[in-house]
């Protein structure tokens, strides 16, 4: 039996993500889908447009049969802990036999090679001199990693550079230290690119995001499998868009009222960037302007959004760093499947999965160690923290929204 696994955040689902779905179930012969969701808030270091009900439910009528969470700690972290977490929580599951990711290029070979080369060159001493040569240059450590894998591998900066081709690689990268039995399939992107604003049948989520933001209904029609527009209208009518800059007063808040020393312990906010963001802060008023005062060569703006939103949610460096050592996510969420289909993929998962199986947040403190206990404590804080950022908060004030919210089933 062969069932197919994929990562993803649908911010919102759109045409290209069923095309995505349609062709790597067609490439594997998948009999089931599993898909690890980033629930309130995304790498990006934003919050999802819209809710994690809804996104879920897009999933499932475009044919996924289960959606698990990938726990918040992970969500906005760097492509390795974002990949490598996301790559333990399928591995976890006991049942999956393929990984199915979204490239440029679509060149599985390449991109094999390039992860066995990287992960052999890691330990290498000349790796290491040349890695301290850019990051002495300023750069963050990622863009040095990339640049010292470049020089030694010769590897086109055009390649290497794509942004489905950073996250593959550490896809591979993971599957690889986890020696995984799971078989990756890279399937080529097709439409615009990650970052392109056009608008069309199909489209990049930034370009819908940008729609959403404009009220542009049509282009979101037109891009978006229907069953997912409804839902995305139904989710902004109930609770609206979430925008980072509806986090502005929280940030000043917590900017103003943090010592520096406890600024520094929190997740990304390291190297005197604290002080940045402090003194930025007293310049200007919302989050986004903040930010853009804050950005240098060495804090690009994914690092600084990083760093915002883990504020805002109180994620440590040594919590983060802790679960890390404990292998990273401390159990199985599911969000929802398909009553129709995942009836035996679930209890196939029930007798094999090496982590808790969370089905019922009511009974999950029973069930969970206490690290467990503490990592999804986390992330219903977080979800109640999400509707802040809501332009309709009505009926989300209460605590423990995710306690209201039960599996969804279709």
């Amino acid at each position: 039996m062969q069932i197919l696994g994929i990562i993803a955040e649908f911010n919102p689902f759109h045409n290209g993500h069923l095309i995505f779905c349609n062709a790597s179930r067609q490439a594997v012969g998948a009999d089931y889908t599993v898909a690890v969701m980033s629930g309130c808030f995304v790498q990006r270091g934003e919050p999802a447009v819209c809710d994690k009900p809804a996104r879920v439910e897009m999933a499932l009528h475009a044919g996924v049969d289960l959606v698990i969470e990938l726990p918040v700690y992970y969500t906005a972290a760097s492509a390795e802990h974002f990949a490598g977490a996301a790559v333990r929580l399928l591995d976890s599951l006991g049942v999956v036999t393929r990984l199915s990711f979204g490239t440029e290029s679509g060149d599985l070979e390449t991109l094999l090679a390039i992860s066995r080369a990287s992960l052999q060159l890691d330990s290498r001493e000349n790796f290491s001199d040349i890695l301290r040569g850019f990051l002495s240059q300023g750069l963050p450590y990622a863009r040095a990693r990339e640049q010292t894998l470049r020089t030694i591998l010769r590897i086109e900066p055009d390649f290497i550079r794509q942004p489905n081709h950073i996250l593959a690689l550490e896809y591979l990268n993971a599957l690889e230290r986890l020696n995984s039995p799971i078989v990756p399939c890279a399937v080529r992107r097709v439409g615009p690119g990650h970052h392109d604003p056009s608008l069309g049948a199909i489209a990049s989520a930034t370009a819908l995001r940008q729609a959403i933001a404009r009220g542009d209904t049509a282009a979101l029609q037109k891009a978006m499998p229907e069953s997912a527009f409804d839902l995305l209208a139904a989710a902004l009518a109930r609770s609206g868009p979430a925008w980072m800059n509806n986090f502005s007063q929280l940030f000043q808040y917590l900017i103003k009222t943090k010592e520096e020393s406890d600024l520094s312990e929190i997740l990304d906010m390291n190297e005197g960037l604290e002080n940045r963001m402090i003194r930025f802060a007293g310049q200007y008023e919302m989050l986004e302007d903040i930010l853009a005062a804050v950005k240098t060569k060495r804090y690009p703006l994914t690092k600084l959004r990083r760093a915002a939103l883990h504020l805002l949610l109180n994620i440590r460096g040594d919590d983060f760093d802790r679960f890390n050592r404990l292998g990273g996510p401390q159990y199985i969420r599911v969000l929802g499947f398909r009553k129709e289909t995942a009836g035996p993929l679930l209890r196939a998962i029930k007798r094999k999965a090496r982590l808790p199986l969370v089905m019922n947040l009511k009974r999950a403190e029973a069930a969970l160690s206490e690290d467990a206990r503490r990592m999804l404590r986390k992330e219903i804080q977080a979800t109640d923290i999400y509707y802040l950022a809501c332009a309709h908060k009505k009926d989300t004030l209460e605590k423990n929204q995710e306690y209201r919210v039960p599996l969804v089933m279709i």
